[in-house]
């Protein structure tokens, strides 16, 4: 009885380890990522998560789609501002925190949980 199972788990792990399917499909890319920069923001309001992730070839998760959402509104913003913008306009100008901003939150961060703790230690002693 032991002979089998091992017999079937031997013939099991190898039947799976010559397996080449991906759960995932894989989209080709219509579009060359070049040219998507070429083009209007307000063309690029149009399209969908899904759309666009069709035209880039790149399968988006959650955590993208939500990027995505919120630089659609960002750059709704934008075209308020300047209606003739292009997605590398807006790409240039786009600007991100340093490092050292992030260090500098995380640090003022520290300090203020350790503020919190320290009064709810020291409030109950009394």
């Amino acid at each position: 009885m032991k002979y089998q199972i091992w017999v079937t788990i031997v013939i099991t792990f190898i039947f799976f380890s010559f397996n080449k399917a991906y759960a995932a499909t894989i989209t080709r890319p219509v579009a060359e990522p070049k040219a998507m920069t070429k083009i209007m923001a307000k063309d690029f309001l149009k399209l969908s998560a899904t759309e666009y992730a069709h035209i880039t070839g790149k399968k988006m998760t959650l955590r993208n789609k939500l990027s995505f959402q919120l630089m659609k509104m960002k750059m709704k913003q934008e075209i308020k501002k300047n209606p003739d913008l292009t997605l590398n306009d807006y790409m240039a100008q786009k600007k991100k925190m340093g490092r050292g901003w992030w260090i500098l939150i995380g640090v003022v961060g520290g300090l203020f949980l350790v503020a919190i703790i320290f009064v709810i230690a020291y409030g109950k002693a009394n």
